[in-house]
């Protein structure tokens, strides 16, 4: 794949179109243009807000290799702008949001580089399957994630600060540690490892693992064509949705609202089911509801007679 889009930068224009989809006012004192017109301390800051904004407006979802005829998802800039900043509601999974925010990062000023992560399953790392964001601001370098679903991080996680707990939502927190990994011929070979408690006295669990090798457009398109095609894959396997929820003052990360099989709402340690789909036409009309989506008659019929449809 040619790789003239891998330093892309967004024009003045299209920043105001992604600070619109997050509900930053073009022109505010909210929207800032250059960051390094701005301290150190300042970027980051602004970079936590940007997440956050992110995590709110722009949900983790897989609707296109489900309900369209192509079940296709591709990484260019433009049709990930098109598809999700030029469409209100939509979102993308870990390699279209964490791509589009790159982007948009580096339009902004941040110095970043996209990088590759093994995701585990309960009981080991798999293979390379997910994308995040490594940004330096002055001489530390943080995990920036938009595209983990619902045990994001939600802030950004200091490299430099390895192992300072984070709080998360509610009591939930988040950690980087680096460590070797037990299954590796070499154990001593280092990685980044982000994990994710439930509360303070849970155990530690493994999320993902990270290097701080830089992945080009050509290492993404790989791992996409397997997480979006392969049928082993919980992508293909079932229709997710999750975004975050804020408080009142719109400044606090306090919950998720989450569709599958049923649509729930995890709100400040307490989760609730608002329904539980007995057929597509039941989820079709959640996504309507509670996500302003409507599927055209074409994508709502393309997942019939797959594995995912509600039978």
């Amino acid at each position: 794949m040619p790789t003239a889009h891998r330093h892309t930068k967004f024009s003045v224009k299209e920043i105001d179109q992604y600070f619109s989809r997050l509900q930053v006012t073009p022109g505010s004192k909210e929207s800032i243009y250059d960051i390094n017109e701005i301290s150190p301390k300042k970027s980051v800051e602004y970079l936590e807000f940007l997440q956050r904004q992110h995590l709110a407006y722009i949900p983790f979802e897989n609707l296109s290799l489900h309900y369209s005829r192509w079940r296709q998802i591709s990484l260019h800039p433009e049709d990930l702008s098109k598809k999700i900043v030029q469409s209100p509601g939509r979102g993308g999974y870990c390699m279209e949001l964490n791509a589009l925010f790159a982007t948009l990062l580096r339009s902004l000023g941040y110095k970043l580089r996209t990088c590759g992560a093994r995701t585990h399953d309960g009981k080991k790392f798999g293979g390379w399957s997910h994308h995040v964001n490594l940004v330096t601001i002055a001489d530390e370098m943080f995990l920036l994630d938009v595209g983990y679903g619902p045990n994001n991080p939600i802030t950004p996680l200091s490299l430099q600060q390895e192992g300072k707990v984070v709080g998360a939502i509610h009591e939930e927190q988040n950690r980087v540690i680096q460590t070797g990994l037990e299954d590796n011929e070499d154990p001593s070979q280092k990685v980044w490892v982000y994990q994710h408690r439930q509360d303070p006295d849970g155990p530690w669990i493994n999320c993902y693992c990270f290097t701080e090798l830089e992945f080009r457009p050509e290492d993404f398109e790989v791992m996409n064509l397997s997480t979006s095609q392969s049928p082993r894959r919980f992508f293909t396997q079932r229709v997710f949705r999750t975004k975050m929820v804020l408080d009142e003052s719109g400044k606090n990360i306090v919950g998720r609202l989450t569709l599958g099989r049923d649509i729930k709402k995890s709100h400040n340690g307490k989760s609730e089911t608002y329904e539980v789909f007995a057929t597509e036409s039941d989820r079709l009309s959640a996504l309507k509801k509670y996500f302003s989506i409507e599927l055209s008659e074409s994508d709502s019929s393309a997942i019939i007679g797959t594995i995912a449809e509600i039978k």
